[in-house]
């Protein structure tokens, strides 16, 4: 936080080009949102833009810390990409957000627009539901995550992955299935895979 402030007496940007994992606010709201920045977003070369979102109960860390033990942020070191990690809460119907977003890491690091995608467990899967379709022109494609919602009939949403885990007692597949099959009837761009146990 020192040296944040200190860049910015300075005038200078603390985030440009930031690499490593640091937590930086978004928006009015000043929304905590974690960010991980693979070596490679030190360059030049335009890097895809991951946006977690995590679930019910989460917050910004989940994705960089909590699922799969930081996996996410190994794969954004070897694929080259960069992840930020919003507070869910915040985008639930709130498609701006994500706009200003993606134009706010724009501005600090070179970002391939052609190749931002969501990711979303939970809660966040159902976010991520609704910005695939809110925002089908902007994100490349979407993977939900024991949670999504129905897609509407007259919108195409971006390509987008649901993954059902039939254990779940709240996202289960009896819940998210019945949605994403009447989306695939409708010839959306929509895939389910249900995983066992």
């Amino acid at each position: 936080l020192t040296g944040e402030v200190e860049a910015i007496e300075a005038g200078r940007n603390p985030y440009a080009r930031r690499i490593g994992e640091y937590q930086r606010p978004q928006g009015r709201e000043r929304t905590p949102c974690t960010v991980y920045a693979p070596k490679a977003a030190a360059e030049s070369t335009p890097l895809p833009l991951v946006i977690a979102l995590h679930g019910m109960g989460g917050d910004d860390s989940m994705f960089v810390h909590g699922y799969g033990g930081g996996l996410l942020c190994r794969l954004a070191d070897e694929r080259k990409f960069i992840v930020v990690s919003p507070l869910t809460y915040k985008l639930a119907g709130n498609a701006a957000f994500i706009d200003s977003l993606i134009d706010d890491i724009a501005a600090d690091y070179a970002v391939d627009r052609d190749r931002v995608y969501v990711i979303g467990h939970s809660l966040g899967g159902g976010v991520a539901m609704y910005l695939a379709q809110a925002r089908a022109s902007t994100i490349a494609a979407a993977t939900c995550i024991a949670g999504a919602g129905p897609v509407g009939k007259k919108i195409v949403p971006c390509p987008t992955l649901v993954i059902g885990a039939e254990l779940d007692r709240i996202g289960g597949p009896t819940r998210v299935r019945p949605f994403i099959q009447a989306a695939v009837a409708d010839g959306k761009p929509v895939e389910y895979r249900e995983v066992k146990n």
